[in-house]
Formats: structure tokens, C-alpha cells, sequence
């Protein structure tokens, strides 16, 4: 499961309580200075795909430890959420990292909270 925001990717397995790992959503390049957000707007498609490609491949490789070939994604999402965005993120998934399924789901932010 994928969850993002402006500010932090969450991430881990169904079933388990909480998620594997919180983390910035931005990448660090060693040419530039300033860390670079990854959910961003303003970006053409092949610069935002090169900036998911290698976010996502460093969720999957260095926080999940998984083969996403082996691993059906769920992804939840702001209804807010840019259309640019959310197909690059899924052509990222697919194209890329050749998961086996994705499923969409779409969160006002309301609703994301765990009602007890």
C-alpha cells in the first residue's frame, strides 16, 4: 500500500497496523543542492516519471524489500490529486516496475483518518 502527500510517502502491507516506513517525498541528487520534491505539478511528464522511477524504485529496494513484480500495489490518493500526477504514477508502476495490479482508491482528508 502507497499512500502520498505533498510532504511524506507511507508505505507498507495490508494487514499490518501501521505502515513500514514514513518518508519525505522529495529526492536528493549529488549535482544539485536542494532536495527535490517528487510530487509535484509544474514538471512536464518525462521529468516527473524520472523523478517517481527513482523515488518508487527506492521505496521498493530500500525501505520495502520486495520484488514489485511479486506484489499487487494499492494506492491511496486525494481526490485532489492531479491528473498528470496520478497517470505518470501509473505508467511509473506499470511500465517501469511491471507490477502484477494496481488499484486506485480515493481519499477526501477526512476519511483518511482511522475512525475507533
Amino acid at each position: 500500500m502507497i499512500s502520498f502527500s505533498t510532504f511524506s510517502f507511507r508505505c507498507g502491507f495490508a494487514g499490518e497496523t501501521g505502515p513500514r516506513c514514513i518518508i519525505p517525498s522529495e529526492i536528493k541528487k549529488p549535482d544539485i543542492a536542494k532536495p527535490i520534491k517528487v510530487v509535484q505539478c509544474n514538471i512536464n511528464t518525462e521529468e516527473l516519471y524520472s523523478y517517481l522511477k527513482e523515488f518508487i524504485h527506492m521505496l521498493y529496494f530500500r525501505h520495502l524489500l520486495v520484488n514489485p513484480r511479486d506484489r499487487r500495489v494499492v494506492i491511496i490518493e486525494s481526490v485532489l490529486c492531479p491528473t498528470h500526477f496520478r497517470d505518470t504514477l501509473t505508467r511509473v508502476l506499470f511500465k517501469h516496475f511491471e507490477v502484477r495490479g494496481c488499484m486506485k482508491i480515493q481519499l477526501t482528508s477526512h476519511c483518511s483518518r482511522q475512525i475507533q
